[in-house]
């Protein structure tokens, strides 16, 4: 790609493909995982909220790639418009089973193909629900039936509910006391620091195969300025400004770079409005 050999790199920086491996370490990221990881040594029900682009994808992925596929099933959904009868006909279809029409016959079925997994294979299930902020009362209210294994001393799954801020404020509402009840571990991801985005930056340079100093101090500025230090924002605009860096035959991202870039996100704003 031209792009890449003006700049001296080997591969595209700042796209959603980079290996779970070389996801860069933010602070906030770091304890994410972590927590992550809590939450299935304990087969715990967890709650991650994040805004938009701030990581919580890229999370998760990882959380996927470090899972032994031996001792544990990762189960994932994302789907707004998820039903109750849907979410466990499509648990059921993850795990490899005929899914029954009604929504308690498939309850029933995978509460006892979950128990099967972890009493005769030793085989644990993760599983993970994205997009929880868009779901109507109906479909919150039965996440805490995920939960209710209590024939066992511990529960037979860990269960991790993912969305947009709003989530978390939808679960503060009292008709929701015995859903947050039920949840061990809540964590919010953030945007990163300046130093933590000028580091960000740098990281994906260098996983590009480049060398850092392609982007100037001040446009690191006006980058965080922009952005917050949220990942798929800092992404769009650096890709941005590598293109436009190369149109006009320069091979450091200034400033002025970062402004045009800028304000043709602004164009594509008004656009969308």
């Amino acid at each position: 790609m031209q792009i890449c050999e003006h700049f001296g790199l080997q591969d595209m920086p700042f796209t959603r493909h980079i290996s779970p491996d070389d996801t860069f370490p933010s602070g906030q990221f770091e304890e994410c995982i972590a927590r992550l990881d809590f939450i299935v040594a304990q087969r715990s029900f967890g709650v991650l909220t994040g805004e938009v682009g701030a990581g919580k994808s890229t999370a998760l992925r990882k959380l996927r790639h470090s899972l032994n596929p031996s001792t544990h099933r990762f189960l994932y959904l994302a789907r707004s418009s998820l039903t109750p009868r849907d979410l466990y006909r499509e648990l059921l279809g993850q795990l490899g089973v005929q899914p029954p029409w009604l929504k308690a016959d498939a309850q029933r079925l995978f509460d006892e193909k979950v128990l099967e997994l972890r009493r005769q294979n030793d085989v644990l299930p993760v599983v993970v629900t994205d997009e929880a902020h868009l779901w109507d009362t109906e479909m919150l209210e039965e996440i805490r039936f995920l939960t209710n294994f209590g024939v066992d001393a511990a529960s037979p799954l860990a269960l991790i509910v993912c969305g947009q801020p709003e989530l978390k404020d939808r679960l503060k509402f009292q008709r929701y006391a015995a859903i947050r009840q039920r949840v061990e571990v809540w964590f919010h991801l953030e945007g990163m620091n300046r130093q933590e985005t000028e580091s960000y930056i740098g990281h994906h340079i260098q996983v590009a195969g480049g060398q850092s100093g392609i982007f100037t101090e001040a446009a690191v500025d006006r980058i965080y300025r922009d952005t917050q230090g949220i990942p798929r924002r800092i992404n769009n605009r650096c890709r941005a400004a590598l293109l436009d860096a190369y149109t006009k035959d320069r091979r450091i991202i200034e400033e002025a770079n970062i402004q045009r870039v800028l304000a043709d996100f602004a164009v594509d704003a008004e656009l969308a409005d």
